[in-house]
């Protein structure tokens, strides 16, 4: 069986017919700032560097191609009939296309930029630094959780950040300096740069505490359950000290941590994906939100707000 091509060429003409869909012009745009926002949030994720987790390539590749290893994981779903080039069925992708779990499947790996408050923060012109606390994220050395990883050692670590920062000398990795600095802290942030603020007032220009309260109640965080991470989950935290605790219960991390609207796919993976640890203000409280403020569905209005703060005191 064969398919006889057309002598003459094709002319595509569109839609004909009174109600003609009609694609949106640059001016409208800018009479619609959501849709506009959003269409500079996409060149800037776009614009970031391939290698990063957080790139468009990257996460691109959780969904289909280039089907490589993620954040060190190797995917392990046949994808379709798909396969290599040298005819060997291709194992290396994540998303079920194949499987009745495709639909709910995609919304972790979504939360990667739908709740990136650095992309947010990065479209509405704020340069952005994550600082891992000591003993965590990319530290590999893992201090003890006692005698060393202390809450004033990591004040003093976030000022001796934030004053090379301000200077753009040699030994600051940036490469500029800044003049106006922004602290956001979130959870256990918060309360370290409550304590940055009070011994250092003039380390940042503006201070947003989030995952925080003006009258705490340590009560509740005291009756949590925790475990060794390295003892409950040895595979992924291979050679923690004990002293690195996480929550165990999967329950118990979700009623303390989630309220209201959010993603149940979410919190299972904040369970799964937790990390381990040792142990004059404007207010805003987004309404059916738990303490994983940027894993609800109110997200956007969380930061819409932070930024419109932001926007005054600037």
């Amino acid at each position: 069986m064969s398919t006889k091509l057309p002598e003459e060429p094709v002319v595509v003409t569109g839609v004909k017919g009174e109600h003609n869909p009609s694609r949106p012009s640059r001016h409208w745009l800018t009479y619609h700032a959501q849709a506009l926002s959003l269409r500079a949030w996409r060149f800037a994720f776009q614009r970031r560097d391939s290698k990063s987790d957080c790139s468009y390539y990257a996460i691109a590749g959780i969904h289909g191609r280039p089907y490589t290893a993620y954040n060190g994981v190797e995917g392990r779903h046949l994808v379709g009939r798909e396969v290599n080039i040298d005819g060997s069925a291709n194992v290396g992708g994540y998303c079920a296309h194949t499987s009745i779990v495709f639909t709910t499947w995609h919304r972790p790996f979504l939360a990667l930029f739908e709740y990136n408050w650095h992309a947010d923060a990065n479209t509405r012109g704020y340069h952005t630094l994550a600082i891992d606390r000591l003993g965590q994220g990319a530290d590999t050395a893992h201090p003890d959780p006692l005698n060393i990883v202390q809450a004033q050692l990591h004040v003093e670590i976030i000022h001796q950040l934030i004053t090379a920062i301000r200077k753009n000398a040699k030994n600051n990795a940036l490469g500029q300096g800044f003049n106006k600095i922004v602290y956001v802290g979130h959870s256990f942030g918060s309360i370290l740069g409550t304590a940055v603020g009070r011994q250092y007032p003039a380390d940042a220009d503006v201070t947003v505490l989030t995952g925080y309260s003006s009258t705490p109640n340590l009560g509740a965080i005291s009756g949590y359950q925790l475990a060794s991470a390295a003892l409950f989950r040895p595979q992924q935290f291979t050679g923690y000290p004990l002293g690195y605790t996480i929550m165990p219960v999967e329950a118990e991390r979700r009623a303390n941590f989630f309220e209201g609207a959010y993603d149940p796919a979410l919190a299972h993976f904040d369970y799964l994906t937790q990390r381990a640890f040792t142990t004059a203000y404007d207010f805003f409280a987004p309404d059916n939100t738990g303490h994983a403020l940027f894993l609800h569905y109110s997200a956007p209005e969380t930061l819409r707000q932070v930024h419109d703060f932001l926007d005054r005191h600037i």
